[in-house]
């Protein structure tokens, strides 16, 4: 797997336009959050390492951003979308075992690179809860394949109410990763 620096993140998410200062800003909150993996904690003067993965989950971050999003429990709870498998799918994920592996990747957005190299379309969906009886604000969010079914949190309750949403599409987005995970059974770039 290749090592990636927070520099190499940022250029990842700015290839979706965002300004590279501003997606070098992004890249580091996140790492300091924890709303990304840093695979490897690098001393004073070395540099913090990524993997290709967790460029991903940053750009998915960064586009609900975009969108105009950026309260931490809202990229706490995508964060845990993107990296945690949801607890109460196991049936619909069993379905997102690829031909001739035998599980799911450690995280979801390595399943989702793997199904966009496949010419799969991937989004991650946030739903905003209100619940009436206590007043507490609920964040639900998961990825899901076109093809497949949303799967919210186990805990909300009878007495939430819907407030909004936000779809986060990740085809498209993927690009830049989609050059560091080529897809299985591709060759690589032969081309001087």
């Amino acid at each position: 797997m290749v090592h990636l620096t927070v520099k190499e993140l940022a250029r990842d998410i700015s290839a979706g336009g965002v300004p590279l200062d501003t997606a070098r800003a992004r890249a580091v909150s996140y790492a300091q959050n924890g709303f990304i993996r840093i695979r490897a904690s690098g001393p004073r003067t070395v540099p913090n390492e990524f993997s290709a993965y967790d460029s991903a989950a940053a750009i998915v971050l960064s586009q609900i951003q975009d969108a105009g999003v950026a309260d931490h429990d809202t990229l706490r709870e995508a964060s845990r979308a993107l990296y945690e498998w949801p607890v109460k799918s196991g049936e619909r994920d069993a379905g997102l075992i690829l031909p001739g592996e035998h599980y799911l990747p450690q995280h979801p957005i390595e399943r989702v690179i793997q199904g966009i190299n496949r010419r799969e379309s991937w989004s991650l969906v946030i739903n905003f809860w209100r619940d009436m009886r206590t007043g507490v604000r609920l964040v639900d969010a998961d990825l899901y394949r076109s093809d497949q079914s949303f799967i919210g949190r186990p805990d909300i309750g009878i007495t939430a109410t819907p407030r909004g949403a936000v779809i986060v599409v990740l085809d498209e987005a993927m690009l830049p990763i989609l050059l560091r995970v080529p897809a299985p059974g591709s060759r690589p770039d032969r081309r001087r």
